[in-house]
Formats: structure tokens, C-alpha cells, sequence
């Protein structure tokens, strides 16, 4: 799997420009770790890392079997996340008037990243399960919260990304770049989900789908909210910065009460 690279790029969310700023070799770090071959570069400006990007695609051949895209899917191997925030030459809103930085995949700036997380512990009897979204570090958008209902692990990666979908469509997000270490709940979202919903809920074997509501929830929230999704699935517990900090996130929410009604 070939590392994503991280690059001292900024963009503005709703700003027609594009900015620069300074992020420390530390930052960069911890979103190569845990990747062979990884590695991160300086740049004094926007222009220079974006040549250097392009110079990286014109020069490095991939094999079809290490990037595996399809039906609007990608893998961490595509993946090259860049950050986005300049006190200097930000576009503040009245509706905004504090900077948050975001993550942005570097071959589509517009593509907002957001790491998303379920956990589900304790014994069969009592179980807890919480959900993380991952914006980046000290992001107020953070979430860490107590998931309601059945507690599943399932249920608990399915809400978090509908969580993070439901941010995103209320600030104008368009574009949206989701990244899980849930096959199951990424599948859910782009085949099987559809297939049920297709069958009456049911599955092959002709028995109920036991995660409609959620399933249903998921699959109206990105129909109804217009965005443009990809997915980019992560090994779990591998290093993965982004992953590892919304997997903190989902196990603090595991270990608070669950919501009064």
C-alpha cells in the first residue's frame, strides 16, 4: 500500500482562493506513519507542493492490483491529504468567524477527509458501544458520543459516519471524503444497502435485515444531503493517524451513559 503524502497546502472551505501555511515536519508525521516507503516534504508555497504532486502522478507508475477503485471507492493508497487554514488570507464569514482547518484530499480539493469509528465493549450481558468522528486535531467538530440503542460495534460505525455526513451537509460541504476501517459499513452504504432495500429489507437467505433502520437512515441521509462521497477504507489499529484518534473518540463515547429520553 503506498503511503499518502502530506503536504503544506491550505484551502479556505467557501473561499475562492487558495492559501499556504506552515505545518511541522511532527504534523506531517503522523500521517505517514505505520507506511513503508512513507514519506513527507517542505514546500514554501501552494504552487511548489502542487507541482510537486503532479511530477509525483506524470512519474510513478501504479499497478492496477495496489489501487483499487471502483463505484466511486478508493483505498489510503490514493490517498494524499493536505490542510486547510491561513490566519493571513482565510475568507472569514459572519456565520464563521473563527478559522477550522480541515483535511482535503490533495487530487481533489475540494474533497473535505473525515475519519469516522465504532466501539463496542464490556461482556455479552452489558454491552457499550460509542462512535468518534475524527475532523482533525482539536477540531470543534469532534465528536465522542454513547450510541443509542442495540449496542453494536455495527450499529456504532454506521452512526458515525452518518454523524459526520450530517456536519457536513449542515455547513455546505460538497464534497466529502470518508475514512473507515469498517468494510462492512462501507458496503452497506454503496451495495448491500441497496440490494436490501431492493428486497424488502430482505437478505439471499430470505431472512430480515436486522440493520434496516440504521442501513435506511445512512442510505436516505446521502440521497437526500446531495454529497458527493468517496470512501477509503484503513486497516484498523495500524498506526493510521486519522483512524486511531476517531477509534480514542469512539471508546470515550463507549464509556459515557447512555442518553436520557
Amino acid at each position: 500500500m503506498r503511503p499518502p503524502k502530506c503536504l503544506t497546502t491550505a484551502f479556505e472551505l467557501g473561499a475562492t482562493s487558495v492559501s499556504s501555511r506552515r505545518v511541522t515536519g511532527s504534523e506531517c508525521e503522523r500521517h505517514v506513519k505505520g507506511y513503508t516507503g512513507a514519506r513527507y516534504k517542505k514546500f514554501a508555497s501552494y504552487d511548489e507542493a502542487k507541482k510537486f504532486v503532479e511530477n509525483e502522478h506524470e512519474t510513478e507508475t501504479i499497478p492496477s492490483k495496489r489501487l483499487k477503485v471502483a463505484n466511486g471507492q478508493s483505498s489510503q493508497a490514493n490517498l494524499l491529504l493536505t490542510t486547510s487554514s491561513d490566519e493571513e488570507n482565510s475568507v472569514h464569514s459572519d456565520h464563521s468567524p473563527h478559522m477550522i482547518t480541515f483535511y482535503h484530499d490533495a487530487t481533489c480539493p475540494r474533497r473535505v477527509m473525515v475519519y469516522t469509528d465504532g466501539s463496542c465493549k464490556g461482556a455479552l450481558d452489558d454491552r457499550h458501544a460509542g462512535y468518534g468522528v475524527y475532523w482533525g486535531p482539536s477540531h470543534p467538530w469532534n465528536v465522542s458520543e454513547r450510541l443509542e440503542g442495540e449496542q453494536t460495534n455495527n450499529r456504532a460505525e454506521i452512526e458515525a459516519v452518518i454523524c459526520a455526513i450530517k456536519q457536513a451537509h449542515a455547513s455546505g460541504i460538497t464534497h466529502l471524503g470518508i475514512v473507515t476501517d469498517s468494510k462492512f459499513t462501507q458496503n452497506c452504504a454503496t451495495e448491500w444497502g441497496k440490494r436490501w432495500a431492493r428486497n424488502s429489507w430482505k437478505l439471499a437467505n430470505g431472512e430480515d435485515a436486522k440493520l434496516k433502520e440504521p442501513v435506511k437512515r445512512l442510505l436516505e441521509l446521502i440521497a437526500e444531503s446531495g454529497i458527493e462521497i468517496t470512501w477509503h477504507h484503513v486497516r484498523g489499529h495500524k498506526g493510521v493517524h486519522g483512524n486511531e484518534e476517531a477509534d480514542c473518540l469512539a471508546n470515550i463515547g463507549a464509556d459515557k451513559p447512555l442518553p436520557k429520553k
